[in-house]
């Protein structure tokens, strides 16, 4: 991995040990859409540092928590979570 060099290694290992998650959205067609679906991912306990991408179609955060909890809040916010 390559990390800046004004990083402090105790910052390295937290870096390390984060888990990136990374979920196909279909159906979002604007940034209200995006907004939404950053919202309710932000929402999730144990979720930090969401992207949500629409050119990509899809979302990436921090954090360890399984798949099928992620899709729901995508899911309920409007739009169809893939894998």
């Amino acid at each position: 991995m390559w990390y800046s060099n004004n990083l402090s290694p105790k910052k390295i290992r937290e870096i390390e040990d984060k888990t990136m998650a990374t979920v196909k959205i279909k159906g979002m067609s604007c940034q209200h859409c995006v907004a939404s679906t950053k919202k309710a991912l932000e929402d999730i306990e144990g979720i930090s540092n969401v992207q949500v991408n629409l050119d990509n179609g899809e979302a990436t955060s921090d954090g360890e928590v399984e798949y099928q909890v992620i899709a729901e809040a995508i899911n309920r916010s409007g739009f169809e979570a893939g894998s």
